[in-house]
């Protein structure tokens, strides 16, 4: 799913439609789901990439580190390898701890001047 400008198709044309403060959700439901949160992520982190946006930074609570480490063995997220830096690294991406359930990427370059953000669950 993304929160983005681009899904003003969702709301109504009312003016009073516009001016409701919450997120705007697109669900892509339309490819078929792939069967471990790994390949989902692989698979999303590669669509973003091929359509030219830059992604800044994981968010995932420790249930999806848990799952990731699970299907795809304890070296998928590494810590930082100086030891006073407190981040870990999913690739060349920073993973940043949440409490929020799924993993949220962030990126920029899908909505112009802000960030928006991909959630795989």
């Amino acid at each position: 799913m993304s929160f983005s400008a681009g899904a003003a198709r969702l709301y109504s044309s009312s003016p009073i439609g516009a001016a409701v403060a919450a997120p705007r959700v697109v669900v892509d439901q339309e490819k078929p789901r792939a069967e471990t949160l790994t390949q989902r992520l692989t698979d999303t982190l590669a669509e973003i990439k091929a359509k030219g946006f830059h992604v800044k930074w994981l968010e995932m609570s420790q249930a999806e580190m848990v799952t990731l480490f699970r299907e795809a063995g304890e070296e998928v997220i590494r810590l930082d390898p100086d030891p006073s830096v407190d981040k870990a690294w999913y690739g060349e991406i920073e993973v940043r701890a949440s409490k929020n359930s799924c993993i949220w990427i962030w990126l920029e370059g899908e909505v112009e001047g802000e960030l928006s953000v991909h959630i795989i669950d």
